[in-house]
């Protein structure tokens, strides 16, 4: 799916494109062009379409769908996530369904220092020590902090 900022949007496929009417639509992970899928019943979708009827446009909003909706299927599961918050430039990065952990890219500030690579991946903490140092410092524990990342080190 591509959109813009006036809420514009169309579904793109390497064979296909459709371009709906519709002010709120929900795409899950089938092929919308296959004839077999017309009357395609994808529970993800129904839920997502159920949440989003009911409760008003925020990111907040937008990512409690994403949890309800994620995929957590050892052999099938949600790996990455987003919230695209277009009119605000903004992108809001989930890593293996835990919708508690974000990451805030600011598109214009992004789009600033020109063609790059970035793997998704390398914006999220690693190792539980990681994750346990980021907590504690927003807590003010920083000697606690500080002994596990030493910890940490020691591991690895």
């Amino acid at each position: 799916m591509i959109a813009d900022r006036t809420g514009d949007y169309a579904i793109v496929n390497a064979s296909y494109t459709i371009r709906p009417n519709n002010k709120n639509y929900v795409l899950t992970n089938y092929n919308l062009n296959d004839v077999k899928n017309a009357d395609f019943k994808c529970w993800r979708r129904k839920t997502a379409y159920h949440m989003l009827n009911n409760s008003s446009i925020s990111v907040g909003n937008f990512t409690k769908i994403l949890d309800a909706t994620a995929q957590k299927e050892t052999d099938n599961s949600t790996v990455y996530a987003q919230v695209c918050d277009l009119k605000n430039r903004t992108i809001y990065l989930y890593q293996r369904h835990d919708y508690t952990v974000s990451r805030k890219i600011d598109l214009l500030q992004l789009l600033k220092k020109g063609r790059q690579d970035i793997e998704i991946k390398e914006l999220f903490p690693k190792t539980i020590a990681d994750q346990s140092k980021k907590h504690m410092k927003r807590r003010g524990s920083w000697l606690l902090s500080e002994a596990i990342t030493n910890i940490g080190d020691q591991i690895r």
